[in-house]
């Protein structure tokens, strides 16, 4: 029965953005302790490849914000930043809450840390 529902969502999810009932359903997979991990990671793949555009929109912003100009960080870098701090955030997702609630901690430590990393001495 799970594995219908969950080959439903990701064959459902064709669209940029994910509708209210898909993210109810992706809620229900995540916090089901009877579905086994690898479908779990299946989902949370979807989720990265749907919320990508949002984490290097939140890079953008964390470059106007801080007024870094793009010969002192490439803009490149700290949009990988934010999709590693995306990546990451999905390690512990359980559905809880919404995903830009819940990885945008990771992706601003991320994009800090790229930040860090770029000064001179670090």
């Amino acid at each position: 029965m799970y594995w219908i529902m969950i080959v439903i969502v990701i064959m459902s999810c064709n669209g940029y953005y994910l509708s209210k009932l898909q993210k109810q359903q992706i809620k229900v997979i995540l916090q089901d302790p009877d579905i086994s991990i690898e479908k779990k990671q299946k989902i949370k793949k979807l989720l990265v490849s749907k919320y990508s555009w949002w984490a290097m929109g939140m890079a953008k912003k964390f470059q106007e914000e801080n007024k870094i100009r793009p010969n002192y960080i490439r803009s490149s870098e700290l949009l990988q930043a934010s999709l590693v701090g995306l990546v990451k955030s999905m390690d512990k997702y359980d559905g809880r809450v919404e995903v830009p609630y819940y990885s945008s901690y990771y992706i601003k430590d991320e994009l800090y840390r790229q930040l860090t990393r770029s000064q001179p001495f670090g």
